[in-house]
């Protein structure tokens, strides 16, 4: 299983964490000090907000840094949606 964190920011200025299977997302939350609630803001995926320094720890346990597209790629793969895939890729190569 991987955890992942997006180098992007909120626009809270929080980072996103999420791991493919929601026990290693959680206790990697808890390893770097992020509350044992998941974020209210998403309903479609499981993900803790953390904060930079939080981030910079997160990245010390060796989780895979993904850019603002990680997210949304992760949950088209996840969700097996290769039309929302193959757009979300296309705009990372543009971006």
């Amino acid at each position: 299983m991987t955890t992942y964190i997006s180098d992007t920011p909120t626009g809270a200025g929080a980072f996103f964490l999420w791991a493919d299977d929601e026990d290693e997302a959680f206790c990697a939350a808890l390893a770097v000090g992020a509350g044992p609630e998941p974020s209210p803001w998403h309903t479609s995926w499981t993900c803790y907000l953390l904060t930079a320094e939080q981030m910079a720890d997160a990245i010390d346990l060796g989780v895979t840094i993904t850019d603002r597209f990680g997210p949304a790629i992760w949950c088209a793969k996840r969700d097996k949606d290769h039309k929302r895939l193959r757009i979300l890729e296309d705009a990372r190569a543009r971006a």
